[in-house]
Protein backbone atom coordinates (compact mmCIF):
# COMPACT_ATOMS: atom_id res chain seq x y z
CA UNK A 1 0.00 0.00 0.00
CA UNK A 2 2.81 2.37 0.86
CA UNK A 3 4.44 1.80 -2.53
CA UNK A 4 1.15 2.40 -4.35
CA UNK A 5 0.65 5.70 -2.58
CA UNK A 6 4.26 6.69 -3.25
CA UNK A 7 3.89 5.97 -6.98
CA UNK A 8 0.63 7.93 -7.13
CA UNK A 9 2.24 10.84 -5.29
CA UNK A 10 5.27 10.91 -7.62
CA UNK A 11 3.10 10.83 -10.76
CA UNK A 12 0.80 13.50 -9.36
CA UNK A 13 3.69 15.75 -8.34
CA UNK A 14 5.36 15.44 -11.76
CA UNK A 15 2.17 16.65 -13.43
CA UNK A 16 2.04 19.71 -11.17
CA UNK A 17 4.71 21.44 -13.28
CA UNK A 18 4.70 22.87 -16.79
CA UNK A 19 7.47 23.91 -19.18
CA UNK A 20 7.22 27.46 -20.52
CA UNK A 21 9.08 28.82 -23.50
CA UNK A 22 10.12 32.51 -23.71
CA UNK A 23 7.09 34.66 -24.31
CA UNK A 24 4.60 32.25 -22.72
CA UNK A 25 2.77 33.34 -19.58
CA UNK A 26 1.26 31.02 -16.98
CA UNK A 27 -1.83 31.96 -15.01
CA UNK A 28 -2.37 29.63 -12.07
CA UNK A 29 -4.96 29.50 -9.32
CA UNK A 30 -5.72 27.44 -6.24
CA UNK A 31 -9.43 27.03 -6.93
CA UNK A 32 -9.95 28.45 -10.41
CA UNK A 33 -10.96 31.89 -9.14
CA UNK A 34 -8.10 34.32 -8.49
CA UNK A 35 -5.02 33.71 -10.63
CA UNK A 36 -1.41 34.74 -10.22
CA UNK A 37 0.99 35.42 -13.09
CA UNK A 38 4.16 33.46 -13.81
CA UNK A 39 6.29 34.41 -16.82
CA UNK A 40 9.70 33.13 -17.98
CA UNK A 41 12.34 35.49 -16.67
CA UNK A 42 10.55 35.89 -13.36
CA UNK A 43 12.46 35.07 -10.22
CA UNK A 44 10.76 31.71 -9.75
CA UNK A 45 11.16 28.60 -11.87
CA UNK A 46 13.97 26.29 -12.95
CA UNK A 47 15.45 27.23 -16.33
CA UNK A 48 17.06 24.80 -18.76
CA UNK A 49 17.64 24.89 -22.53
CA UNK A 50 15.80 28.19 -22.82
CA UNK A 51 12.69 26.89 -21.05
CA UNK A 52 11.34 27.55 -17.59
CA UNK A 53 9.88 24.80 -15.40
CA UNK A 54 7.14 26.43 -13.33
CA UNK A 55 4.70 25.14 -10.74
CA UNK A 56 1.29 25.06 -12.39
CA UNK A 57 -0.89 23.84 -9.53
CA UNK A 58 -0.69 22.02 -6.21
CA UNK A 59 -4.30 20.86 -5.81
CA UNK A 60 -6.72 19.43 -8.40
CA UNK A 61 -9.11 22.26 -7.59
CA UNK A 62 -6.70 24.66 -9.28
CA UNK A 63 -6.39 25.91 -12.81
CA UNK A 64 -3.32 26.43 -15.01
CA UNK A 65 -3.74 28.49 -18.18
CA UNK A 66 -0.93 29.31 -20.62
CA UNK A 67 -0.93 32.19 -23.11
CA UNK A 68 1.48 32.76 -25.97
CA UNK A 69 3.53 35.93 -26.54
CA UNK A 70 0.77 37.64 -28.56
CA UNK A 71 -2.69 37.04 -29.90
CA UNK A 72 -6.27 38.22 -30.12
CA UNK A 73 -7.65 40.96 -27.90
CA UNK A 74 -11.30 39.95 -28.16
CA UNK A 75 -13.25 37.14 -26.52
CA UNK A 76 -10.88 36.10 -23.72
CA UNK A 77 -13.54 36.40 -21.01
CA UNK A 78 -16.00 34.30 -23.00
CA UNK A 79 -13.35 31.67 -23.73
CA UNK A 80 -12.48 31.38 -20.04
CA UNK A 81 -16.12 31.11 -19.02
CA UNK A 82 -16.62 28.37 -21.61
CA UNK A 83 -13.57 26.51 -20.27
CA UNK A 84 -14.81 26.68 -16.70
CA UNK A 85 -18.29 25.50 -17.64
CA UNK A 86 -16.88 22.62 -19.70
CA UNK A 87 -14.48 21.46 -16.98
CA UNK A 88 -16.66 22.06 -13.93
CA UNK A 89 -17.64 18.40 -13.54
CA UNK A 90 -14.09 17.27 -14.38
CA UNK A 91 -12.62 19.52 -11.68
CA UNK A 92 -15.03 18.20 -9.05
CA UNK A 93 -14.45 14.56 -9.99
CA UNK A 94 -10.64 14.84 -10.09
CA UNK A 95 -10.73 16.48 -6.64
CA UNK A 96 -12.79 13.57 -5.32
CA UNK A 97 -10.30 11.14 -6.88
CA UNK A 98 -7.43 13.00 -5.20
CA UNK A 99 -9.19 12.89 -1.81
CA UNK A 100 -10.01 9.21 -2.23
CA UNK A 101 -6.46 8.22 -3.16
CA UNK A 102 -4.60 10.20 -0.51
CA UNK A 103 -7.13 10.31 2.36
CA UNK A 104 -9.82 7.62 2.09
CA UNK A 105 -7.59 4.77 0.89
CA UNK A 106 -4.99 5.02 3.70
CA UNK A 107 -7.79 5.40 6.26
CA UNK A 108 -9.69 2.30 5.06
CA UNK A 109 -6.47 0.31 4.91
CA UNK A 110 -5.52 1.36 8.45
CA UNK A 111 -8.96 0.62 9.91
CA UNK A 112 -10.00 -2.49 8.00
CA UNK A 113 -6.76 -4.05 6.83
CA UNK A 114 -6.86 -6.22 3.67
CA UNK A 115 -10.62 -5.86 3.32
CA UNK A 116 -10.29 -2.07 3.42
CA UNK A 117 -7.48 -2.22 0.91
CA UNK A 118 -9.55 -4.22 -1.59
CA UNK A 119 -12.52 -1.91 -1.13
CA UNK A 120 -10.42 1.20 -1.53
CA UNK A 121 -8.82 -0.14 -4.73
CA UNK A 122 -12.27 -0.90 -6.13
CA UNK A 123 -13.35 2.64 -5.27
CA UNK A 124 -10.21 3.99 -6.95
CA UNK A 125 -11.04 2.17 -10.19
CA UNK A 126 -14.61 3.48 -10.12
CA UNK A 127 -13.44 7.04 -9.48
CA UNK A 128 -10.91 6.63 -12.30
CA UNK A 129 -13.69 5.63 -14.67
CA UNK A 130 -15.87 8.58 -13.73
CA UNK A 131 -13.07 11.12 -14.18
CA UNK A 132 -12.06 9.55 -17.47
CA UNK A 133 -15.63 9.61 -18.84
CA UNK A 134 -16.13 13.25 -17.85
CA UNK A 135 -12.78 14.27 -19.31
CA UNK A 136 -13.57 12.52 -22.59
CA UNK A 137 -16.93 14.30 -22.75
CA UNK A 138 -15.25 17.67 -22.11
CA UNK A 139 -12.66 16.92 -24.78
CA UNK A 140 -15.37 16.13 -27.32
CA UNK A 141 -17.22 19.35 -26.50
CA UNK A 142 -14.14 21.54 -26.79
CA UNK A 143 -12.59 19.78 -29.78
CA UNK A 144 -15.14 17.87 -31.86
CA UNK A 145 -12.44 17.21 -34.45
CA UNK A 146 -10.19 15.39 -31.95
CA UNK A 147 -8.44 12.47 -33.63
CA UNK A 148 -8.94 8.84 -32.72
CA UNK A 149 -5.34 8.57 -31.49
CA UNK A 150 -5.81 11.54 -29.17
CA UNK A 151 -8.91 9.96 -27.68
CA UNK A 152 -7.08 6.64 -27.39
CA UNK A 153 -4.39 8.35 -25.31
CA UNK A 154 -7.07 9.43 -22.81
CA UNK A 155 -8.08 5.78 -22.46
CA UNK A 156 -4.48 4.86 -21.74
CA UNK A 157 -4.47 7.60 -19.11
CA UNK A 158 -7.18 5.69 -17.29
CA UNK A 159 -4.44 3.34 -16.12
CA UNK A 160 -2.77 6.22 -14.24
CA UNK A 161 -4.87 7.71 -11.42
CA UNK A 162 -2.07 10.16 -10.65
CA UNK A 163 -2.38 11.57 -14.16
CA UNK A 164 -6.20 11.61 -14.04
CA UNK A 165 -6.03 13.86 -10.99
CA UNK A 166 -4.94 16.50 -13.53
CA UNK A 167 -7.60 15.61 -16.10
CA UNK A 168 -8.43 18.61 -18.28
CA UNK A 169 -4.96 20.15 -18.04
CA UNK A 170 -4.62 19.92 -21.83
CA UNK A 171 -7.78 21.97 -22.31
CA UNK A 172 -6.74 24.50 -19.66
CA UNK A 173 -3.31 24.97 -21.21
CA UNK A 174 -4.66 25.79 -24.67
CA UNK A 175 -7.96 27.56 -23.86
CA UNK A 176 -6.45 31.06 -24.01
CA UNK A 177 -3.33 30.25 -26.04
CA UNK A 178 -4.50 32.46 -28.90
CA UNK A 179 -5.07 35.58 -26.79
CA UNK A 180 -2.86 38.50 -25.83
CA UNK A 181 -1.43 37.75 -22.34
CA UNK A 182 -2.33 41.27 -21.22
CA UNK A 183 -5.95 40.73 -22.23
CA UNK A 184 -5.95 37.35 -20.50
CA UNK A 185 -4.44 38.96 -17.38
CA UNK A 186 -7.20 41.59 -17.35
CA UNK A 187 -9.71 38.72 -17.20
CA UNK A 188 -7.93 36.35 -14.81
CA UNK A 189 -6.00 38.35 -12.21
CA UNK A 190 -6.94 40.99 -9.66
CA UNK A 191 -6.44 44.68 -10.53
CA UNK A 192 -3.40 45.08 -8.23
CA UNK A 193 -1.74 41.98 -9.74
CA UNK A 194 -2.57 43.23 -13.23
CA UNK A 195 -0.88 46.54 -12.45
CA UNK A 196 2.24 44.82 -11.08
CA UNK A 197 2.48 42.51 -14.09
CA UNK A 198 1.98 45.39 -16.51
CA UNK A 199 4.57 47.55 -14.70
CA UNK A 200 7.07 44.68 -15.02
CA UNK A 201 6.43 44.45 -18.76
CA UNK A 202 6.86 48.20 -19.08
CA UNK A 203 10.11 48.12 -17.11
CA UNK A 204 11.48 45.40 -19.41
CA UNK A 205 10.74 47.36 -22.59
CA UNK A 206 13.45 49.69 -23.92
CA UNK A 207 12.04 53.24 -23.77
CA UNK A 208 11.30 54.89 -27.09
CA UNK A 209 11.44 51.69 -29.14
CA UNK A 210 8.71 50.31 -31.35
CA UNK A 211 8.24 47.48 -28.86
CA UNK A 212 7.69 49.96 -26.02
CA UNK A 213 5.19 51.99 -28.04
CA UNK A 214 3.27 48.85 -29.02
CA UNK A 215 3.20 47.77 -25.38
CA UNK A 216 1.85 51.15 -24.29
CA UNK A 217 -0.94 50.79 -26.86
CA UNK A 218 -1.78 47.32 -25.51
CA UNK A 219 -1.79 48.65 -21.96
CA UNK A 220 -4.23 51.39 -22.87
CA UNK A 221 -6.47 48.82 -24.58
CA UNK A 222 -7.01 47.09 -21.21
CA UNK A 223 -7.60 50.38 -19.39
CA UNK A 224 -4.13 50.99 -17.95
CA UNK A 225 -2.12 54.21 -18.15
CA UNK A 226 1.60 53.62 -18.89
CA UNK A 227 2.51 56.92 -17.20
CA UNK A 228 0.81 55.84 -13.97
CA UNK A 229 2.42 52.40 -14.12
CA UNK A 230 5.91 53.88 -14.53
CA UNK A 231 5.45 56.41 -11.71
CA UNK A 232 7.12 55.71 -8.35
CA UNK A 233 4.85 54.00 -5.81
CA UNK A 234 3.90 55.59 -2.51
CA UNK A 235 6.65 54.90 0.06
CA UNK A 236 5.96 51.95 2.34
CA UNK A 237 7.66 53.77 5.19
CA UNK A 238 9.67 56.89 5.94
CA UNK A 239 12.85 54.84 5.47
CA UNK A 240 12.08 53.83 1.88
CA UNK A 241 14.39 55.53 -0.62
CA UNK A 242 14.22 53.47 -3.82
CA UNK A 243 12.26 50.74 -5.57
CA UNK A 244 12.67 48.12 -8.27
CA UNK A 245 10.84 49.15 -11.44
CA UNK A 246 10.06 45.52 -12.23
CA UNK A 247 8.81 43.91 -8.99
CA UNK A 248 8.05 47.30 -7.28
CA UNK A 249 9.78 46.17 -4.08
CA UNK A 250 11.09 49.09 -2.02
CA UNK A 251 14.53 49.50 -0.43
CA UNK A 252 16.19 51.76 2.09
CA UNK A 253 19.27 52.28 -0.07
CA UNK A 254 19.16 55.21 -2.48
CA UNK A 255 20.82 53.20 -5.25
CA UNK A 256 21.78 49.66 -6.07
CA UNK A 257 20.41 46.58 -7.83
CA UNK A 258 17.34 44.52 -6.99
CA UNK A 259 18.61 41.06 -5.92
CA UNK A 260 15.52 39.32 -7.33
CA UNK A 261 15.23 41.03 -10.72
CA UNK A 262 18.84 42.19 -11.21
CA UNK A 263 17.55 45.61 -12.24
CA UNK A 264 18.97 49.00 -11.19
CA UNK A 265 16.86 50.64 -8.52
CA UNK A 266 14.93 53.83 -9.17
CA UNK A 267 14.78 56.53 -6.55
CA UNK A 268 11.36 57.24 -5.07
CA UNK A 269 12.03 60.97 -5.45
CA UNK A 270 12.28 60.89 -9.26
CA UNK A 271 9.67 60.17 -11.87
CA UNK A 272 9.67 56.79 -13.61
CA UNK A 273 10.76 58.40 -16.84
CA UNK A 274 13.73 60.04 -15.16
CA UNK A 275 14.65 56.78 -13.46
CA UNK A 276 14.70 54.99 -16.77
Amino acid sequence: MEWLLLVLAVIYAAECFVWLVPGEVLFRSLAGERHTVVAPGAEEGFRMFGRTLALARLLPTGEAIVCGPAGSSEGAAEAHQSLRANLRAVRVSRTILFAWAFAAMPTLWFLLGPVGLLGSLAGLLIADGVVHALHLRALRRARPETSFMRRLSTWVGWLSPGDLMHAGKDLERTALAGFDPLVAASVLVSPPDLSRYSAALLADAEPGTEVARALETRLRSVGLDPVVLAAPPAPDSAASRSFCPRCRRQYRAESGVCPDCNRPLWTLLDSGAAGR
